[in-house]
């Protein structure tokens, strides 16, 4: 008869536990089963955290305790209770026991009870609740799973949420980028129709000056006399220049403008190209230019390097104090995984506060009688240094 009491009272455990994944729920049916099955004088049920680092106190019978209060894993729950001022039995009353809720050696709960059961029934009370413990842990398990299940959805929808917040704000720059890009082109190719008429429409009034003044002073330089032949050579002098500057501002322009492609290219051919270039320049002043070898490949895109190169060697035979012989000194030298490459010159030199606007574009130091030019070439060789990185 005992044996079917306790097996009713097992099936009627079954009927209430089991059937939501609602943790609070689930306990507090439990508590209520094991009051009504065994009517324990105390107890006091203790869920594991998912850290398994403490206990948490769900449900208790016969005394109150905050419902939240957490055990640390390890310490003696019935010596915890008594701490927290619970009047709990000595450690030598048999009806004091506790009962692990595990699966498999995983721990998912702890119940305490202080049982009002005879000492010759307290063996068979104890299989009783050990048997609903044991009902009780794949239920804890499902919730643990359940509640990891939530909260790894809500980590997704966070991270959805932010993805799609991401998402719109990438599309957001994409247009931007798309309208810049269009501005960019239409302005490219604003600059290009500018420098075709710089080129053409400008040059061509130019070389008629200069065409018509040359013309003047070789067909009637007898009948300009002094002060008109003065005119006429300050004419071409002046369209002379101007051609020069349009020239430079399209170099400029271009350098701005092109498609870079960086490849291998050797720095020594490089130098070799410009030396050509400048070979009229070099015997008209007897500048002495040393170039010590060999000098290394670097990546860089031939044509904007060469531009470079002849514009820093142009401006180390150019600015020389009167009376002195240019001499020239180029080396270079790698340091890690670079190539820097030095023109060393016995010119006038930049004074430090003119280092910075000396490379933008226009900017002189010096008068163009002083010193020819305009103004251009080391813009000419910041931007190209800039474009090829």
């Amino acid at each position: 008869m005992e044996g079917d009491r306790r097996l009713e009272q097992l099936y009627q455990l079954g009927l209430v536990v089991g059937a939501t994944l609602d943790l609070t729920r689930e306990t507090a049916a439990f508590m209520g089963w094991l009051v009504e099955a065994v009517e324990p004088r105390l107890a006091a049920l203790f869920i594991a955290e998912r850290s398994r680092r403490e206990l948490w106190l769900v449900q208790v019978h016969g005394f109150d305790l905050p419902a939240d209060s957490r055990l640390p894993l390890g310490l003696d729950p019935w010596r915890w209770l008594g701490e927290q001022g619970v009047a709990v039995p000595s450690e030598r009353d048999p009806c004091r026991y506790v009962i692990p809720i595990s699966v498999e050696q995983q721990l998912f709960g702890t119940l305490c009870l202080l049982s009002r059961c005879p000492p010759d029934r307290l063996a068979e009370e104890q299989r009783l609740v050990s048997t609903a413990a044991s009902y009780l842990a794949p239920v804890l398990g499902n919730i643990w799973r359940y509640q990891a299940l939530e909260q790894r959805m809500a980590e997704v929808e966070r991270l959805n949420t932010t993805l799609t917040g991401l998402l719109e704000d990438l599309q957001v720059a994409n247009r931007r980028l798309e309208t810049t890009a269009a501005r960019l082109e239409e302005a490219n190719e604003e600059l290009k129709a500018f420098a075709y008429s710089v080129s053409h429409d400008l040059r061509a009034p130019l070389r008629a000056i200069q065409g018509f003044a040359r013309a003047l002073l070789e067909d009637c330089a007898d009948r300009l006399g002094p002060r008109g032949q003065d005119y006429a050579h300050r004419i071409v002098r002046a369209a002379r220049r101007m051609d020069r500057l349009i020239q430079d501002l399209l170099a400029y322009s271009r350098v701005g403008r092109l498609e870079i492609r960086l490849r291998r290219v050797s720095l020594g051919q490089v130098v070799r190209e410009v030396l050509a270039q400048l070979e009229a320049e070099i015997q008209r002043t007897g500048a002495q230019v040393v170039v010590e070898g060999p000098l290394p490949e670097v990546v860089a895109h031939r044509s904007v390097l060469v531009q470079v190169v002849e514009n820093l060697l142009s401006n180390g035979i150019k600015f020389i104090a009167e009376g002195v012989r240019p001499r020239v000194r180029v080396w270079a030298e790698e340091r890690g995984g670079r190539v820097r490459l030095w023109v060393e010159d016995n010119g006038i030199g930049i004074p430090p506060a003119d280092q910075d606007r000396i490379f933008r574009v226009f900017e002189r130091l010096h008068g163009v009688d002083t010193y020819p030019g305009t103004g251009v070439g080391l813009a000419i060789v910041k931007k190209g240094v800039e474009r090829m990185g």
